[in-house]
């Protein structure tokens, strides 16, 4: 029954939490603005099937498995609004040998933007990713011309590792690698203070 719950991750002026299938509208209509299809996921096409099938397999991953998984989708949300995504995908020794990584990836509706809600977001599934997850490093993609995802990664904590043409599924583009290792993380004062609230919590 526990395997049913939905991870929910608070953080100042906003919250993660987990996607389901009464999202797909919203997923729709952000998926057709023009620069989060170009930005984010050049590679999918953001249809409603694509977001349709995402769903499906991540009920099946967390009804099998639970808490600790492959693939997690947030809603970002900002006063009970869906301002964006944010997703995670375990990678077992991606990039780096000697690492278990997940790999962080987000979008934000650009009426939202400018407001530190994605900047806010990125850095609060950081501990939720070392702690819950268990991972080890937490890293991120962004293209060269998107400045907006740049901003937001060094913002939330991740630093630039490399730089380059992509030989991997983005083949041919000009992207920027991101990461952090939980051995280089701390928590700041306000996060230690207020540690339980960093905890995930559930809903149905």
């Amino acid at each position: 029954f526990m395997n049913s719950l939905r991870i929910v991750l608070p953080f100042e002026g906003g919250r993660l939490r987990e996607l389901d299938f009464e999202d797909l509208p919203s997923l729709h209509s952000f998926s057709c603005e023009d620069d989060v299809q170009q930005l984010y996921s050049p590679e999918h096409v953001l249809t409603h099937w694509y977001w349709r099938k995402s769903l499906e397999y991540e009920q099946e991953e967390r009804d099998r498995i639970g808490c600790v998984r492959q693939s997690y989708s947030f809603a970002l949300e900002e006063e009970s609004m869906m301002a964006g995504v944010v997703r995670l995908h375990v990678h077992p020794y991606a990039f780096d040998d000697r690492w278990h990584s997940t790999e962080v990836s987000f979008f934000v509706g650009c009426e939202y933007r400018g407001r530190g809600l994605a900047k806010r977001s990125v850095r609060r599934v950081l501990p939720f990713a070392f702690e819950t997850v268990g991972s080890g490093r937490v890293c991120a993609m962004s293209f060269k011309e998107n400045c907006f995802a740049h901003r937001v990664l060094e913002g939330a904590g991740l630093r630039k590792r490399w730089e380059g043409v992509s030989q991997g599924r983005v083949r041919g583009k000009e992207v920027g690698v991101y990461d952090s290792y939980r051995t280089n993380y701390s928590f700041d004062s306000h996060q230690i203070k207020h540690h339980n609230a960093l905890k995930p919590s559930f809903i149905f």
